[in-house]
């Protein structure tokens, strides 16, 4: 599991830990495997890669697209080496890689669109994926979450800012009252990716997954306001408004193919 301290990979190696039958090699930074570099990782011995590395953030990636083109590509290639040696499967955790959808739900036909650094380093990764199955007949599943959300130590999420905002009296900055996004409980992101990891296919298949529902920020504040009161938050008008102003899963390839469904 690459990426094993992040949002995703905490929750994640938690319930592959739970299992007990699992042999689980965590790999990231914190323990010192810089995935990025050319470093030659051939005493790795594994059956599964799960790549959750690489770096997250769209307003990060504006800042540092150079880093989060060589950062990310260069991770998922390295991994990609170790899975090749090992004649191992590999799973890619994608991101929302449409940008302002053309039609609504949005399904793995739809076109991707580099909307932001972040979403094209992403595409780039992806690429290199569908590449390494073609040429070498790897299995390869690339999963494409929508907006997650979950208990987080960072709350550089909406939805842990709002909360956190009406715990501590704090102020949440809203670029967008009304623009809508479909929130994927962490949870069921890990259920899918267990799933996969337990029948994964032996060709190339890339999935959506996400609610199947979106909701905007006011819709939010109106539910976390039903439980704590008197929320903070100011809505700023820097950058105009939002470039997706609604984006909705369709998750029916992934629910079909795995029986899975969004239990949050």
């Amino acid at each position: 599991v690459a990426g094993h301290t992040g949002f995703v990979g905490q929750h994640l190696t938690k319930q592959l830990d739970s299992k007990g039958f699992l042999n689980i090699i965590p790999m990231s930074r914190s323990n010192g495997l810089d995935l990025s570099c050319g470093s030659n990782f051939s005493d790795i011995n594994c059956d599964i890669v799960v790549n959750l590395s690489g770096l997250v953030g769209i307003d990060y990636s504006w800042k540092e697209p150079e880093k989060f083109y060589k950062d990310n590509y260069l991770t998922t290639l390295n991994l990609l080496k170790i899975a090749r040696k090992n004649n191992a499967s590999f799973i890619q955790i994608s991101s929302y890689v449409y940008g302002e959808p053309e039609y609504q739900p949005i399904d793995e036909k739809h076109n991707v669109k580099g909307h932001n650094p972040y979403a094209s380093s992403k595409i780039l990764s992806e690429k290199l994926c569908i590449d390494y199955a073609n040429y070498y007949r790897m299995p390869v599943t690339i999963i494409r979450p929508f907006n997650l959300y979950g208990i987080h130590p960072r709350n550089n999420f909406l939805i842990s800012q709002l909360i956190e905002s009406a715990i501590s009296k704090s102020n949440t900055i809203i670029y967008d009252l009304y623009a809508k996004r479909d929130y994927l409980w962490v949870g069921d992101l890990v259920e899918g990716i267990i799933k996969v990891i337990d029948m994964q296919k032996e060709s190339l298949n890339i999935y959506n997954i996400g609610s199947g529902k979106s909701h905007s920020a006011r819709e939010i504040i109106n539910i976390i306001s039903t439980h704590i009161p008197n929320i903070n938050y100011s809505v700023t008008s820097n950058g105009g408004k939002l470039l997706i102003q609604d984006c909705i899963c369709d998750n029916s390839l992934f629910s079909k193919d795995f029986n899975w469904h969004p239990k949050i």
